[in-house]
């Protein structure tokens, strides 16, 4: 069962990797690995108050991976700010932390198990998306950092970097840090503030809202 933690990221939008690796250099070789992924999202009605509840299915030469995914309500204003839980469903999960947090059975199951446990709980299945991420961890800069690829969003090459902080209390040192390489990097203008789900959404509903950011 894992432990909450807090996600502290942005991203930043390009035309693709040349010109993602043009202005970011060390990406190129800090994106270590490859996977193909699939994102179902569960209740429109946890969407509506700015939770996020998915289910990610995972591809990469390793083999298949299944993610059940929980994120509270964002807290941050340019950089994005949320409690994280994720779990591995692939197999038989014993303890759900994520089922126990939305009123479910916390014993899990199998990933087909956990699926219909939201479905009960009325989390029905609402959009879903797919893509490819080259994914890594720069040591020096202490970043976890992704380039994703999926063409159903107005974005489709985003460019994300994230830390993580175990207590909201390293949330202001974490969030510091990455507005300090925005300002480094000088990306103020290719922060993407919306989210994939919430680009998703838009994509969906046929809006594209009137800003790049």
């Amino acid at each position: 069962m894992s432990l909450p933690s807090y996600e502290v990221e942005t991203r930043f939008y390009f035309s693709g990797p040349a010109e993602a690796f043009a202005v970011l250099p060390f990406g190129d070789s800090a994106l270590t690995r490859t996977y193909r992924w699939r994102t179902v999202h569960y209740s429109p009605a946890l969407f509506q108050r700015d939770e996020i509840l998915r289910i990610g299915y995972l591809e990469s030469e390793s083999g298949p991976k299944v993610l059940l995914g929980w994120k509270g309500p964002d807290r941050g204003k340019l950089i994005n700010i949320r409690e994280e839980l994720d779990e591995d469903v692939s197999g038989e999960i014993a303890e759900s932390r994520i089922l126990a947090k939305i009123g479910g059975r916390s014993a899990g199951g199998s990933a087909a198990a956990v699926a219909a446990e939201l479905e009960r709980l009325g989390h029905r299945p609402f959009m879903e998306f797919s893509g490819e991420n080259r994914v890594g961890y720069d040591e020096p800069l202490g970043l976890h950092l992704k380039l994703s690829h999926c063409q159903t969003l107005r974005h489709s090459w985003l460019f994300e970097i994230e830390k993580t902080a175990a207590t909201l209390a390293e949330v202001p040192r974490r969030e510091a840090e990455l507005l300090a390489f925005i300002e480094q990097y000088r990306l103020a203008e290719r922060v993407v503030r919306a989210e994939p789900p919430t680009l998703l959404y838009e994509a969906s509903q046929g809006r594209h809202g009137g800003k790049e950011k």
